[in-house]
């Protein structure tokens, strides 16, 4: 019969003992599942809305997420960003339709500059709401 293992010490045990905080952090997203964000009855009242965010669809989000999950501090943060990220990405693609996807002056077909600022902004929203755990 095999002798379990050592006892594996939680991350309140770990920051008491005055272990590395990025051990910490690792042992805490163990923990939780690796999210930032559960479905939970509201503690305290949403989180404002950012003033310069103003697109219509990050702005829903940002209103139901906060409203319906309860968000760590950094996860607030995350999600400021997410929906940074959202409004960057429909911008762009608002502009690449007005413009057309290929620009085809100077006698060569060229792609539109904004479509790698598209796909990368939302490969961050992505990313973002991954880590808030909100793609699960």
């Amino acid at each position: 019969m095999a002798t379990p293992g050592p006892k594996r010490l939680t991350a309140e045990q770990l920051k008491a003992r005055g272990a590395r905080p990025d051990r910490v952090r690792s042992r805490l997203a163990e923990e939780t599942g690796g999210t930032l964000a559960r479905l939970l009855p509201r503690v305290r009242d949403a989180c404002p809305v950012p003033e310069a965010l103003t697109e219509t669809a990050a702005v829903a989000l940002f209103r139901h997420v906060a409203t319906h999950y309860q968000l760590e501090l950094i996860g607030e943060s995350v999600l400021v960003q997410a929906c940074f990220a959202l409004q960057r990405a429909n911008q762009c693609r608002l502009a690449i339709d007005q413009d057309g996807l290929v620009d085809a002056r100077g006698g060569k077909a060229v792609a539109h500059v904004l479509l790698g600022a598209e796909r990368d902004a939302r490969a961050l929203f992505l990313r973002l709401l991954d880590r808030l755990g909100l793609l699960e």
